[in-house]
């Protein structure tokens, strides 16, 4: 398998990228010697309009819904807590506990860049789903610690950070600053089913 960095190029200075959701929501990466932050900003009238709008309703404000939570088809739980932390197990693009066959192939041969960003998307909707069924509430989580992305690659496909941003730019869109995790994206030659894209998380929730 390969391995794909996030951020910009070394020499770009300062890089912006408007995601797909959220009105008024910029995230800006700025690196200096190939290091630095990256943050969101977010507009007054958008912090305004958010603050007063509970997580699955911003969803439905940007046309999405929540799948049903996945059902485990092998040895494992879709989620665990410890603490104030949930470790979240990999999510392919489900609806129903189903990938969705729009979601097989290899990305950069069988499948585009942006069709497996729309798949990323659908995991992330997935882990947010079983977050849900764990604690309770989208509104008990605090953010995102973490986000463990891999790709079904094509040789010569280096998107990986591209196609994982489908679930980091919907984390960010609903958490602001606490959506944006500490990341990989990672490229390998299979997934499960012949998934194109698979995500795993760790949140942060409230207390008990």
């Amino acid at each position: 398998s390969r391995v794909a960095g996030d951020g910009c190029r070394p020499g770009q200075g300062e890089c912006r990228r408007r995601p797909s959701f959220g009105d008024g929501l910029t995230v800006i990466s700025r690196r200096k010697g190939g290091g630095g932050p990256t943050f969101p900003a977010l507009s007054r009238r958008t912090l305004s309009r958010e603050q007063s709008m509970t997580v699955e309703e911003k969803l439905h404000s940007m046309g999405l819904a929540l799948p049903l939570p996945s059902v485990p088809a092998d040895v494992y739980r879709r989620a665990r807590r410890v603490g104030n932390l949930v470790y979240v197990a990999g999510h392919t693009p489900n609806i129903d506990s189903r990938l969705q066959p729009e979601y097989v192939g290899v990305v950069g041969r069988d499948i585009t860049p942006e069709l497996a960003k729309k798949g990323a998307q659908l995991s992330g909707l997935n882990i947010l789903a079983a977050l849900k069924a764990e604690v309770g509430s989208l509104d008990k989580v605090k953010g995102f610690v973490q986000i463990l992305g891999y790709v079904r690659s094509a040789p010569d496909f280096g998107g990986q950070p591209g196609v994982i941003n489908g679930a980091s730019e919907l984390f960010v869109a609903l958490y602001g600053e606490g959506g944006l995790a500490a990341r990989m994206a990672l490229g390998t030659n299979e997934l499960p089913e012949g998934a194109c894209v698979e995500i795993c998380a760790i949140a942060e929730v409230e207390p008990y």
